[in-house]
């Protein structure tokens, strides 16, 4: 009797590891078709040519717009060069947490949260990035004029 239910407890043990590792597989081959459907034949360039083409005429300097992909290229875990400025985060990554990508910028970039940043803010690359930089911006005016 012993040996009947141990030999059962293994197979159903076998059937759920086979159920998890096909869930597994078919959640794998899901993300890669939608990562392939989002981003297409898509090359991958540079970041300082991400920046001539969409930011250099803009207040986003170099620095900033580095440093931000750099961040958002580890929070969704896809190559900075791949995106683009209107690439939106949420699209792309579901399940992503547009107040914890927010804070982890702040913390990461050192910048104080104000209220007093007025750009738009969604879970666009150029929204992201120009929130960093404009909120970089007031805390820089705010320290020259504290030390004034």
């Amino acid at each position: 009797m012993l040996r009947q239910i141990s030999s059962n407890t293994i197979l159903g043990l076998a059937i759920i590891l086979i159920a998890l590792s096909t869930v597994a597989l078919y959640t794998y081959l899901e993300e890669r078709r939608r990562i392939k459907i989002f981003f297409g034949n898509r090359p991958q360039i540079s970041l300082n040519r991400v920046y001539e083409r969409y930011f250099r005429e803009t207040s986003v300097s170099l620095k900033t717009f580095e440093e931000t992909m750099c961040i958002i290229e580890n929070i969704i875990g896809y190559k900075a060069s791949i995106l683009r400025p209107d690439d939106d985060l949420a699209i792309l990554c579901p399940d992503l947490d547009l107040c914890q990508v927010i804070i982890r910028l702040g913390r990461e970039l050192d910048l104080q949260i104000m209220e007093s940043i007025r750009c738009p803010l969604d879970a666009r690359v150029d929204s992201l990035v120009r929130f960093v930089q404009e909120a970089r911006t007031i805390q820089e005016e705010t320290a020259t004029t504290n030390h004034a």
